[in-house]
Order: structure tokens, then sequence, then C-alpha cells
């Protein structure tokens, strides 16, 4: 292979007829001494010439649940997660005479539960004609084949972020599903219990918020049976967190306090409102599903209650991935491969992860509506 440079001179035009010259150099390269090139177009939008901005579109990656530590991560060395079920009955003791027999300790009913953890590959492909003459991003130089592999796997985990966002709001909602509409895990119907709903009633102005937030903390505090919890979250659709605010019980609130100004000028949104001991959060996230539909992940004039801070109530199970090397290794999240290709044309790139958010106590989970 040969590389042949030539330096030249480049006058561009745009539509009002102001011309701009650029000396660049050209590269020819002769593959395998025949009559294959590949050469650097210096009118081509992605060559190797200087632009004045560039910006660079991505999608809006939503890893609020991803971030906020609710999930507890846990490797798995298959694909099946086992939860181990070990409910008692303490009851209060009676009083007995000194010497008499005792009662019988009730033993503890346990239970198993399993559930199949998902997968999800994504594979891509680079030939040499993807970065033969690509400009280095926001440069004026070419880009190595590195950094092209770099940024490829990095959108390979961006869709990997937003898809764990989802199952992890479907782990709030019961019900985890993939992008495809397929229910993954049913929580409700594995735990026997009917999903969580609670009325606030935000349309009618003599509704006492207050007294609603203080109820949805107490039947949360009854549904975690025995795990405990430092604070009560909702995330709320934009419809919900409106009405909320807006409210006349809680508009005059915190219009009482000495913070009224700062919490007036303050958009709220997404630092919270905490009020009657709830913490609420505004949570817009959307992404298209499989078939290319926009997705909201919470639904409009909806809300979702959930605690913090448990101990053993959120659980994040990661399969290892389905390569020779990880039979029998404990699963991390994501996995990520490059190798060349067929006769090195190119590159093909795999990557997958295999995650399986869920809630161990899906009772104190709560579907909250407007009215």
């Amino acid at each position: 292979m040969q590389d042949n440079k030539y330096d030249i001179e480049v006058t561009a035009t745009d539509n009002a007829g102001n011309s701009t010259t650029q000396e660049i150099t050209v590269t020819v390269t002769d593959i395998w001494e025949g009559n294959y090139m590949f050469e650097t177009n210096p009118f081509s939008p992605y060559s190797a010439h200087e632009i004045s901005t560039a910006i660079n579109i991505m999608p809006v990656r939503y890893g609020y649940l991803t971030k906020s530590g609710l999930f507890r991560n846990k490797g798995l060395t298959g694909r099946v997660a086992i939860v181990e079920e070990n409910e008692g009955t303490f009851r209060i003791s009676e009083a007995k005479p000194v010497g008499s027999q005792g009662q019988a300790v009730e033993g503890s009913n346990r239970r198993i539960r399993t559930f199949a953890v998902p997968h999800f590959p994504h594979d891509d492909h680079i030939a040499p004609a993807d970065v033969e003459g690509l400009r280095r991003f926001g440069g004026n130089t070419q880009e190595s084949v590195t950094e092209y592999l770099n940024e490829r796997l990095q959108q390979h985990r961006t869709k990997h972020e937003i898809t764990l966002e989802y199952l992890m709001i479907g782990a709030l909602k019961g019900q985890v599903m993939d992008g495809g509409g397929r229910v993954v895990a049913d929580l409700w119907a594995e735990y026997g219990v009917a999903a969580q709903t609670m009325n606030f009633v935000l349309n009618n102005s003599a509704t006492k918020v207050r007294t609603k937030a203080v109820e949805l903390s107490r039947k949360i505090e009854d549904a975690l049976m025995g795990d405990t919890k430092s604070g009560i979250e909702v995330l709320c659709s934009p419809e919900f967190f409106d009405a909320l605010i807006e409210h006349g019980s809680v508009h005059a609130a915190y219009t009482a306090t000495a913070s009224a100004p700062g919490m007036i000028a303050e958009d709220l949104r997404n630092v919270g409102f905490k009020f009657g001991g709830v913490t609420f959060k505004e949570y817009r996230a959307s992404a298209p599903n499989a078939a290319g539909a926009q997705t909201k992940f919470i639904e409009a004039g909806k809300a979702r209650a959930y605690p913090l801070g448990t101990m053993d109530t959120f659980n994040l199970y990661a399969a290892p991935a389905d390569f020779n090397e990880t039979i029998g290794t404990l699963g991390q999240l994501y996995y990520g491969k490059v190798e060349p290709a067929k006769f090195n044309r190119g590159y093909d790139l795999h990557s997958q992860f295999n995650p399986l958010p869920i809630c161990l106590r899906p009772k104190s989970l709560f579907e909250l509506s407007v009215q």
C-alpha cells in the first residue's frame, strides 16, 4: 500500500458569492498496487478540512434512575435471577406462669421466585470507506480508526443506557417491559397483588394535598414489610407536577414560609419539591420504541411513587455475556467487543447487556393520578 500526498488550493463559494481559499493536503492511497483507490474529497462535508462550528447531535440520555443508586447492582453467574423470600410471622407473646410450657415458635414461610434475565445485543460493522477521509469531529485532521471505533461503541452504550432507564421505570410500574412491548417481568402477577393506585384529586380545590401525601407515606411504609426507608420520592409527568404546584393548598403553604421568594423564583422541576414529607420531581423521559414511536416513560397526568433508602427492595441483576471467556463469571452491566472483519475489510462491533431491575416489594409502588 502506497500513500501519495498532494498540496492543492481549494476555493469554496457560498450562496452569497463569498469565496474562501484554503490550502489542504490530499492523500491518494493505492490498495495492493491495483486500481482500487480511496480518495479524500475536499468538497465532501465529511472530508478533513476545517469547519467553523461543530454540533454533536446525540439522543438525550435520561439516566436519572440509573444514576440515582435506587437499584442495587447484583451480578449473576447465570441467566436466571433466583429470589428467595423468607416470610416469618411474629406475634406479641402472652405471659405465662413460671414453670409452665412455653408457646411454640412458628416457622417461617420460604418461597423461591425465579426471573429470566433478558438479553439485549447490538451488532455493527465499520468499513474502511466509513473512516477514510473522515474529518475529526470539530477539527481539521483525519480521524483515526480507534477514535471512530470508540465513538461507535459510545453510541452502543447510549442505546443500552436508554433501554436500562426504560426497564427501571417499568420496574417502578410493576411491569418490566422491553421496547417491543413484551413483558419481561410482571411483578403484580408474580407476587399476586393488585396494582397500587391513588387519586390525588388535584382538580378539586378542596383537596388537602398534604393529607394525601401523608396517606401515601403510610401506605408505602405498610407495604415495606419490615424494610426501612429514608423517604418517599415521586416522579411526575409535567401535567401532574404543574397541577400539584399550582394547587391552592400547596401554593398557600409554601408562600407562607420564609423561603417562598426563592421557591417561586426557582425551577423546582428537577431539584424537587418536598411537601408533606414526600419529594416530587418532574420526569420527562421519552424515547422511540422498537417500532419508532415516541414513548413517554410516564404517561400524561400520572406520577410514580416509591420508597428511598431501602435495604433490599430494589435490585438490578446483571447476567454475564454469552462469550466463551465469561462462562461462570459474575455478570457486569455492559460488554463490548471489536474484531477485524473477514479479509480485514473493516471491523465488526458487538455490544450487549443483560439486566433485570425488579422491586421485591411491589405493593410499595404507587401510580398517582391528577384526578
